[in-house]
């Protein structure tokens, strides 16, 4: 996990001069112009390594993966049928569009009832 540096940008213009400089500044430059303070990279480096030491502790929770994967897959299917359905039965079936909508809708209230049913 690591992130790039945040960069401050400005607009370069005629009446401007010292625009180059500042950029030099901000950014370290390979003529040897300094670079953002070595403390305060480390310490936003430390504040990554703890977000990524919690990022991994949640992962490594026993059944998340496995649980997170069937829900993705789970709502996959619901939104590949909620919203492929209504074209399926015009174009394929050549339903009516007045028809379709509460007849798609049923699968819904199907797995409003399923859900409830199966715990």
């Amino acid at each position: 996990c690591e992130t790039a540096p945040e960069v401050e940008l400005s607009v370069v213009s005629a009446e401007e001069p010292d625009a180059r400089q500042r950029r030099n500044l901000v950014l370290g430059d390979a003529d040897g112009s300094p670079a953002p303070d070595n403390q305060q990279q480390e310490e936003e480096q430390g504040a990554v390594s703890r977000v990524c030491n919690k990022a991994l502790k949640v992962v490594r929770i026993p059944g998340l993966v496995n649980v997170s994967l069937a829900y993705f897959l789970v709502k996959l299917v619901r939104y590949a049928i909620l919203f492929w359905l209504p074209y399926y039965l015009v174009n394929e079936r050549h339903y009516s569009t007045t028809s379709v909508g509460p007849l798609s809708s049923c699968f819904e209230v199907g797995g409003l009832f399923g859900c409830t049913l199966a715990g």
